[in-house]
Order: C-alpha cells, then structure tokens, then sequence
C-alpha cells in the first residue's frame, strides 16, 4: 500500500527565533505563543544510558551517562529558577542545563501536544557523537501516551517504548545496506552502488531492466510502482523471489534512472542485491543475518525492537527512538562517522552518497511530499535530504502551507538536513554541521494509528524547534 502524507507542512522562514527564547525563559508564553500543556513527565525514571552494556563504567565512553546536577534530576518540566544571567535552567537538558536556550526547546515539546501540532504523545532526545562514534545525550524529554507496538492499550511514552515507524524503516535499511557493502569490501563478493540486478538471475527480465543499479534503487529512481508489489509481507517468496518478481511486474516508469518514485519496492530490490552478494561470501551469511548483527552491535534491546514482515524493507519496523538514534549515529558526519565504539561499521563514502540527492535529470513522478501539497524534496540513498537557507523560529506555530525556499546546490549548501519521516509522525534527522559546529542528530518518536496527518504535525515540530537546536548545537 502507497503511504502517502496527506498535506505535508512547508517550512516558515519568517519571524525571529528571539521572541520564543525570550518567552520561554521568562515563563511568559506571550500573545503569540500557544498554551503550554501540563507537563506529563518523563515516562523513564531511569537515568539516561548507553545501549550497548558492554560500555557501562568505561572512562573513555561519552555516550549519555552524565546527568544534570541533583537539583535538576526529576527531568519532568522547565525550572526556571533563574541563573545569574536572568536565563533559566532545563532539567531535560542534561549536559549544558544553564544553557537557556533549552527552555525555549521544553516550551515547543510541551506545545507539541496541543494544537494545532496535537501530537498524541511524544519522546523527543538530542544527541551529539564523539570521535568513537559513540552517542552523547544532549535534551531527553517525553510526554503524554503513545501505542506501544506490541498493541495494547496506551502507554506513557519513554525513549525505550517501541512504537511503529512506518517509512522511517528505510533509513535503517538503507544503513543495513551499507552495512552488508563493508563487510564484504575488498572479497571476491564485493558489491557497490553501481552493482545491478542482473546477479539476481531473475529468469526472461528483459535487458532494458537487468542494468537497474544499487545506486538506483537506493534512490528510488529504478523506475517501480510506488504501491506495495503482493510479495511484500509474504513469506512465501524468498528475498530474490520477491525481487524478481517485482522487476517482472512492477515496472510503472521506465527507462530507469529518469523517474523518481517513492515506495517500499526499492528496498526490496535493494536487501535483495545485498543478499545476493552476501551468500557469496565467507562465511555465507543473508541480509537478515547481517541486520541481526548490526542489531546486536549497537546495542538496541531486542524488546525495543522489531524487523518488518518478510520481505518489506521499505517500512514496518518498530523501535524506541533511543535504539533509532543507534542506528542514526552512524550518519553524524564528523570523525566519528559510520562508527561505533571505535568500529568503521560503515564507510564515510558511502555515508556521503546517502546524504547527497539522486544525480542527472531525473523527473518526480511520485513524492509524498508533492502529493500532499508541499515541495519537490530529494532523496539520498535511503533517505531524504534537503537543503535550505537557514530559517528562524516563528513566534506563533505556523499554519499548513507555509512556505520555505530550497537550495538544491548541495555543495554550498548553508543548511543541510537528512531525515527519514514516517507517514505516522516518527522523524528521526540529522543536521549536518557547520564550519565551526559539531552538528546533531535528532529523534522524534510518536506515532498515530491514523496515516498521513501526523507526519505533518510532526514537521511542524521540526519547523519550530530546529533552529533553536542548530544555534545550540551548530
């Protein structure tokens, strides 16, 4: 099923980002400010941790272990006790607490759940990633209730509770991918972008679709439908199967490499390469075994996570955002790109064809973000990247439809943004650093059971709080 984002938000580039520091640091929500809702609590009573527990205690690991000062641990709300330079402290930022700005960032969080963004709850961290790779726990709030994956009834929502990502999940194949590519780099098996599907052998494929490359169908330009092939979700096929019969059937904009076209059947096309490769190596190992790897390696608790049915690596994953920042780290651009704990888990350059747009002509024939009313985004190698003109905060939380300009000169690009939004609200993203930054990344884990409207709310949440946080965290 095509998942689409029924009206999608375009970002304001009016106003000053002044007025909402100013506001949220006096306490005073101010004529153009929404009414802040009460303050629900953290979810999470346990202090902030690295996933991988085989890093506790270790004195070189600066991944989220330090916690404010104990006046500041209860992280449910703002204290805006004030400080010295008439600024205010959050207890939810837990690395630079007398930092003021944070509290501007409390106030947004805490607007999220009232129009008009009306998320139904909301876990939202920050993170920063040192030369090793490792995660460092900037901002860590959570309020009201979400669905926790394993269905049931609502639950407060925490960094931990896994919650559905809809198309989210692409980013985390795309790494997958990426994964499988530097495991086997420099071997007999070795695959690149540039491999086709021809190694798959799919039987009578005309030759017109045996060139269709990894490069392609990481940037969904092979040219397939963008509404899910059958065999997505059925066991019954193979990962090859399904691909091949997805290259038999589902070819909706050919020649490849013209068309743009968002959907699952890119990624099953993509695993499908890396799995083809991947039985050749030595050891022989498969796609979902090499998931199952990285899995374990970051550190993600198996019951804060879950793969997709089989054979749809386009979407279905579920995830507590926390174990998404794992994953997402890897794409922290800076010396600790692609790594973990000190382990080159991915190339860098690998990394840069994720974060940089499809190249040649190429015409959208389906975006979610189009089809919803909003701009022409493009897409990177499992990903979305924009690149825009920096914008500030507006004063009040915009209207749908309002407009942002894009740059799509990605080499002076002043603002550079990856993201991987689900049509369900989950928007993890990456905000790539400036000359004299660090850069962040960034994960808001929510989740509707209703498609589509969500996904815009939660662009309005990104609109609000992220150029506070580019200013924070440059």
């Amino acid at each position: 099923m095509r998942r689409q984002f029924t009206t999608i938000a375009r970002l304001s580039v009016a106003a000053s980002i002044a007025a909402a520091v100013t506001a949220a640091c006096s306490g005073n929500s101010g004529a153009n400010v929404a009414v802040v809702p009460t303050d629900q609590g953290s979810g999470d009573s346990t202090p902030p941790q690295l996933l991988d527990s085989s890093l506790q205690g270790r004195p070189d690991a600066k991944g989220p272990t330090r916690l404010p000062d104990a006046s500041l641990a209860d992280a449910g709300g703002s204290d805006s006790s004030a400080l010295s330079d008439g600024g205010c402290r959050s207890p939810n930022a837990l690395l630079s607490p007398s930092d003021s700005r944070w509290c501007a960032v409390d106030t947004l969080v805490a607007q999220s759940l009232a129009a008009p963004a009306s998320l139904p709850g909301l876990s939202f961290e920050v993170f920063t990633t040192d030369a090793n790779g490792l995660l460092e726990l900037q901002y860590s709030r959570s309020l009201g209730t979400l669905k926790p994956a394993s269905g049931g009834a609502a639950q407060t929502a925490s960094p931990t509770l896994a919650v559905a990502t809809a198309s989210a999940g692409k980013y985390l194949t795309g790494i997958t991918v990426l994964r499988a590519k530097s495991i086997l780099a420099g071997t007999s098996a070795a695959f690149d972008l540039n491999t086709t599907v021809s190694t798959l052998g799919c039987s009578g494929l005309p030759a017109d679709r045996q060139t269709i490359s990894l490069y392609e169908t990481m940037h969904q330009t092979a040219g397939v439908d963008e509404n899910d092939a059958p065999c997505l979700g059925d066991a019954s096929f193979t990962l090859e199967q399904c691909a091949c019969a997805i290259l038999t059937s589902s070819i909706k904009y050919p020649p490849h490499g013209t068309r743009f076209a968002y959907g699952a059947n890119n990624f099953a096309l993509s695993a499908a390469i890396a799995n083809h490769a991947l039985a050749a190596g030595s050891p022989s190992r498969t796609f979902q075994q090499v998931a199952n790897e990285l899995q374990t390696t970051l550190g993600v608790p198996s019951a804060e996570f879950a793969f997709p049915p089989p054979n749809q690596w386009g979407a279905g994953y579920r995830i507590s955002g926390r174990g998404y920042a794992q994953y997402l780290g890897l794409a922290a651009p800076g010396p600790g790109a692609g790594k973990h704990n000190g382990v080159q888990l991915v190339a860098p350059a690998d990394l840069a064809d994720m974060s940089l747009p499809f190249g040649g002509s190429v015409t959208t024939s389906y975006s979610p973000f189009v089809a919803g009313g909003g701009q022409d985004f493009r897409y990177g190698a499992g990903s979305w990247v924009q690149c825009t003109a920096p914008w500030t905060t507006p004063t009040s939380w915009p209207a749908v439809g309002s407009a942002i300009t894009l740059s799509l000169d990605y080499a002076t690009c002043p603002v550079r943004i990856q993201h991987s939004l689900g049509a369900q609200g989950f928007l993890p993203w990456v905000r790539f650093p400036s000359a004299s930054g660090r850069g962040h990344i960034a994960v808001l884990a929510t989740q509707n059971t209703a498609m589509g409207r969500v996904s815009v709310n939660s662009l309005q949440v990104f609109q609000m709080i992220e150029p506070i946080l580019g200013e924070i965290l440059p």
